[in-house]
């Protein structure tokens, strides 16, 4: 593996991580989204300060900032192999090492941004964007379980965490032979990170005070102010 070229490509991944789409959109809406309901800059609190359209926008753009890095490393270093039964893809132990390097060093860049005194996101739609690149079909079936989920409890965050659970089960259930210990330690930090940045989450849910989210509410709010 050259280490040169992968600590360029994880340098790249950080730097990509710290563009802050929540921050633009709202900037755009004449917002300081920091100010706005929870203060975190990612989807849910775009969702709920400018409407559905502008949430949905966020997302989709947090999920590309994880998913093109991680692309950019498997690509670079080896690519993918083949498919097992069908729909679990496997890579070489080399790519898919570069996958989720670049993959984490793109939520690092989200949840802690040196262009924002490293306030940033919690970082679980480029999880979503990584993971999705390791193993696409699998990854939307969990995400649109969880999505279902969501409809019916209206939890984002119970939503959150039991989706990048089960995505990072399903990484280490499914490792190319040979695959570097660090990839092991990757994926638990990834996890590890979700739930602490959701620790006021699971306090306010222990107490009974988490605020629902009902996405149906959000996409008939005006969207045009």
């Amino acid at each position: 593996m050259e280490i040169t070229l992968l600590i360029g490509l994880i340098i790249f991944s950080y730097l990509l991580g710290n563009l802050s789409f929540a921050r633009i959109i709202a900037r755009k809406h004449k917002v300081d989204i920091t100010q706005q309901g929870s203060g975190n800059p990612g989807a849910t609190n775009t969702l709920r300060t400018l409407g559905g359209k502008a949430g949905v926008a966020v997302f989709l753009l947090d999920i590309m900032k994880g998913a093109l890095p991680a692309l950019f490393g498997v690509l670079v270093f080896g690519g993918y192999v083949g498919l097992e039964h069908g729909i679990i893809l496997m890579g070489t132990s080399e790519s898919y090492l570069a996958l989720y390097l670049c993959g984490f060093a793109a939520v690092l860049g989200h949840a802690f941004p040196v262009v924002y005194q490293f306030k940033g996101g919690k970082g679980v739609a480029s999880v979503f964007g990584m993971c999705i690149v390791a193993q696409p079909i699998c990854t939307l079936i969990i995400f649109l379980i969880c999505f279902l989920v969501m409809l019916l409890v209206k939890y984002m965050s119970v939503m959150s965490m039991i989706f990048v659970t089960l995505v990072i089960a399903l990484q280490l259930c499914f490792m190319p032979h040979g695959a570097s210990p660090i990839m092991y330690v990757v994926l638990a930090l990834v996890w590890a990170l979700t739930i602490f940045f959701h620790r006021s989450n699971i306090a306010r849910l222990i107490k009974g005070e988490e605020r629902k989210t009902d996405l149906l509410k959000y996409f008939k709010k005006k969207t045009s102010d």
